[in-house]
């Protein structure tokens, strides 16, 4: 038993050695990405979001934003929650994207798994935040996890909301980690004490062009590599 111990793990070595895996680390909760910073917290229940941009030359007093996750990094089939701050009215709906189109989930209900919503306007920066439910049982809705390892999607343009090209998406996947033990979330043993500051954009952000480094082939070893791990703890 105990040389296939030391035999399992002189293989989950090499492996790590052969492709130079490490660990999966914390990723921080936030993002700049398409002249935007979005950060975010999970809470358990709800993750809260919150998104700013820099708009420069288009009036933030008559424009929109959006933010939201998906699976892949087009627009596509994502989860988006759209802020519209017009001259005539300020409105935020939580949108399905089916190909060129965006709509609320339901129309009756666009708010459906929003709530503490907020648009502010400070010089030319826009933001939203909100708290989006990590699961409610509708066709299309994306359910937000500790595991989860979703594209951040990010878009903004002045007036009504409407199809936008560019100013859109992330190549980057991000991780939606539950707080530490001395933080809060919304509902059951815990508080709403937990808020994200807001985050001033004077300068426009450097628009990220980092890729994500994970594969499926190290995804697959790093997952051989813990299961060779357990058998050892269980021998």
């Amino acid at each position: 038993m105990q040389f296939f111990k030391l035999l399992i793990l002189l293989f989950s070595n090499v492996l790590l050695a052969k492709f130079q895996i490490l660990p999966p680390l914390p990723i921080p909760s936030s993002i700049t990405v398409a002249n935007a910073v979005v950060t975010w917290a999970n809470l358990g229940n709800e993750t809260q979001f919150t998104v700013t941009s820099n708009l420069g030359r288009i009036n933030a007093s008559n424009s929109w934003i959006s933010v939201g996750v998906n699976t892949g990094s087009g627009m596509n089939g994502g989860n988006v929650v759209v802020c519209r701050n017009l001259l005539s009215e300020t409105t935020i709906s939580h949108n399905l994207n089916s190909l060129f189109l965006s709509a609320p989930f339901i129309s009756t209900n666009p708010t459906i798994g929003l709530r503490n919503a907020r648009i502010g306007v400070v010089g030319s920066n826009l933001t939203c935040s909100f708290s989006r439910a990590n699961f409610v049982d509708i066709a299309s809705y994306i359910k937000i996890d500790s595991l989860s390892n979703l594209h951040i999607l990010v878009a903004y343009g002045a007036g009504n909301f409407g199809y936008h090209f560019g100013n859109r998406g992330s190549s980057v996947r991000v991780f939606f980690a539950l707080p530490s033990k001395n933080q809060t979330s919304p509902n059951g043993n815990q508080s709403d004490n937990y808020t994200i500051p807001f985050v001033p954009m004077t300068l426009p952000p450097v628009t990220t062009t980092q890729q994500n480094k994970k594969n499926s082939l190290v995804d697959l070893i790093w997952n051989i590599i813990k299961v060779f791990r357990y058998l050892i703890n269980e021998w």
